[in-house]
């Protein structure tokens, strides 16, 4: 008699067997009979982990572009990604980690240990991938590999350090769940390294061992942060030549913001490849002196007549749309160099830029006027 339990079942059963001579043993009382009932215990070994139903196997994390206070960017701990439906979970979808195949009358599924980082696609253009040990600082992620995956701890933090500028999906952390049975897990310790190549054919993976078969990914987007516009190489300075000193010469009809200082404009720094796109210029912003005594007045034309620029306060700007014209109008009999007309070149971007002289992007301004230049760090 041969007795095979279902699949994944533990626990007892019992069969009884009963013997009979059917009364040809010359027994005057009919058939002698006897019976004996065998018990069966159905030990449980265990079952790797799995991935609850309805998980595509995948979390999502976020990253912040240009975050130079690197000491206070947050972690995830490994056990908040794979065992909590939370916004890292891919569209809502549930939790990854599920041990439901050790749970039964005579056993209980096994607890989230850790993760085996196998794979990692990032480079060193787009950033670093960190963990942190209960206790300890955050470490650089060592090169991994089949052959030589990492073991964090559910109470592991990780979190991704970005490059500079780079904005965008960055390459992604491939791992396995590993479960805490008390044998099967014992060598998966905080930072140990460990071969599971072969998968479940060499019995690294799946089967009874404490590793999931399939693998999770963890994936990154790099949120973008606007960048300040830059002065083309060799442009700070613009010339724009001779003009008449005759008193309100029409001659002098002056030039667009645009055409003046369009092409000392760059914002190549937000042009990431896979990430966040270049912003148009949108205007200036005067600061500091607009004339001189003797000398003349920098004017703009508010589309009615030519108006005096403002002198501006420490702290204070003067914007001007692209398509605004402005000009020097000296005074009258003057002849000489006019005092100059400094700006901060402004990009498209809804959000703030940071400060930098002479470039800048305050919270994006749509019509002619003044400015408060203390809204950019």
């Amino acid at each position: 008699i041969k007795y095979t339990p279902n699949t994944d079942y533990t626990g007892t059963e019992g069969i009884t067997v009963t013997s009979t001579d059917h009364g040809h043993t010359g027994a005057t009382d009919g058939p002698a009979t006897d019976s004996r009932t065998f018990v069966i215990t159905i030990n449980p070994v265990n079952d790797a982990p799995g991935y609850q139903s309805g998980s595509d196997k995948q979390v999502t994390i976020g990253a912040t572009e240009d975050d130079k206070n690197v000491d206070a960017t947050p972690g995830y701990t490994v056990n908040d990604l794979f065992t909590t439906t939370g916004s890292h979970t891919t569209s809502g979808k549930p939790a990854l980690y599920q041990d439901n195949r050790d749970n039964s009358d005579a056993s209980s599924a096994q607890g989230f240990k850790g993760i085996v980082v196998v794979g990692d696609a990032s480079t060193a253009a787009q950033g670093s991938w960190q963990y942190k040990t209960s206790g300890g600082t955050w470490t650089d992620l060592p090169a991994v590999s089949v052959a030589s995956g990492l073991f964090l701890a559910a109470d592991t933090q990780i979190r991704f350090i970005p490059t500079g500028d780079y904005n965008g999906p960055a390459g992604k952390l491939t791992v396995h769940m590993v479960d805490s049975s008390a044998i099967e897990s014992a060598a998966f310790v905080n930072g140990s390294t460990h071969d599971l190549t072969g998968g479940e054919a060499a019995g690294k993976t799946g089967g009874t061992t404490a590793v999931s078969k399939d693998t999770a990914s963890i994936n990154l987007n790099v949120i973008a942060v606007n960048d300040a516009p830059t002065i083309t190489g060799g442009k700070e300075t613009v010339s724009w030549g001779s003009i008449s000193n005759k008193a309100n010469d029409a001659a002098n009809t002056g030039q667009t913001v645009s055409g003046l200082f369009g092409p000392s404009f760059s914002d190549q720094i937000d042009n990431v490849t896979g990430g966040s796109n270049a912003d148009l210029m949108i205007g200036v912003v005067v600061v500091g002196s607009t004339g001189e005594a003797g000398k003349g007045q920098w004017q703009y034309h508010n589309g009615s007549g030519w108006v005096d620029i403002p002198a501006q306060a420490p702290g204070t700007g003067f914007y001007l749309t692209n398509g605004t014209k402005v000009r020097f109008s000296p005074d009258p009999d003057y002849s000489g160099a006019a005092p100059s007309l400094t700006v901060k070149l402004v990009d498209g971007s809804a959000a703030n830029g940071a400060s930098g002289d002479p470039h800048f992007n305050p919270a994006k301004p749509t019509a002619n006027g003044p400015v408060d230049l203390s809204v950019v760090g």
